[in-house]
């Protein structure tokens, strides 16, 4: 999303994502065959101390899967960038919006502006129903420079740099076939480090709020509560604003034991948003050509949304 590197003639219709977290790096490589389902060809989690070591887990990497033959997508772990929802620019042309947004939100960003890249996107129908905002996403230049470096060192192709919404986004093109194109469908995707709402319509995101409670913290009372008091802010604001109606389903991943704490989650969107709440399966959604445990799967399903991009994009 943020950046896109020249193209280069790889292996057609396959996508190697890696996503860089604190605790390791996660991979997962898929075919995208135009008349078929996906394939997961590969999937692995390589751990290490700290993110610092990422030069030399990616050599490993590199090694065990000839990553050179194939295009890669550098998904964002949210530690390394921010999503921001703003005004659009008043007075300022489409073609301008990016440097004025950058200006913009320069104030409540880690770095400098001189150390700052961003992109933008527009919600689906935003300025059609007469609401003027914008998504920004921001990160750090010589971040994104230094690992790039580390890539090319390796003599890999990094085709495009993403974001974990994005790759959500994808997940939800493919785990969600009975929504009618002109209906809403959220994802709530519960991740170790926090969980991400977002809610699509015609394969466009169209709303995404980050929330800093894990899985980990679900498990209690208190942090499920909290999830679900912040899904119901989200929900709130996202008819208020975007003048939309609730989704018509939601996806959840992982699955919710309906008889743990965390089971609050569930009864509080059944009751009050929707009772269409289906678990993501990727068992369902791709034809699985490696080994895939239920952590691994926890593990890397950032990685496997980031690797069903459409390969058409770059």
């Amino acid at each position: 999303m943020l950046i896109k590197t020249q193209k280069i003639t790889l292996k057609e219709k396959e996508l190697c994502a890696l996503e860089i977290q604190e605790e390791g790096v996660a991979l997962a490589h898929i075919s995208q065959p135009l008349s078929n389902t996906p394939e997961l060809l590969n999937c692995d989690f390589f751990p290490h101390k700290s993110s610092d070591d990422f030069s030399v887990t990616l050599k490993n990497i590199t090694n065990k899967y000839n990553l050179q033959v194939v295009k890669i997508n550098w998904v964002l772990n949210p530690k390394y960038y921010r999503l921001f929802l703003i005004d659009i620019p008043a007075e300022v042309p489409q073609s301008e919006y990016k440097e004025a947004a950058k200006w913009q939100i320069k104030d409540i960003v880690e770095y400098p502006i001189e150390d700052l890249i961003v992109d933008i996107f527009e919600a689906i129908d935003f300025q059609k129903k007469g609401v003027q905002k914008l998504y920004v996403i921001a990160a750090q230049r010589s971040f994104l420079k230094k690992n790039l470096d580390i890539f090319d060192s390796n003599l890999l192709n990094v085709v495009a740099i993403d974001i974990r919404e994005f790759a959500l986004r994808n997940i939800v093109k493919l785990a969600d076939k009975s929504a009618k194109p002109e209906e809403a469908v959220a994802h709530l995707a519960i991740n170790s480090d926090c969980s991400i709402l977002i809610i699509v319509q015609k394969n466009v995101l169209g709303f995404a709020r980050r929330v800093p409670l894990g899985l980990a913290a679900i498990q209690t009372t208190e942090g499920a509560s909290s999830l679900t008091t912040e899904i119901q802010r989200s929900l709130d604001y996202y008819r208020a604003t975007f003048k939309k109606s609730n989704p018509s389903s939601f996806l959840i991943y992982p699955p919710i034991d309906a008889n743990s704490i965390s089971d609050t989650v569930l009864k509080y969107i059944s009751e009050n948003l929707t009772n269409q709440i289906q678990f993501v399966n990727l068992k369902n959604c791709l034809r699985i050509s490696c080994p895939l445990s239920t952590e691994l799967e926890k593990q890397c399903y950032i990685a496997i949304g980031g690797a069903l991009r459409n390969t058409e994009e770059y």
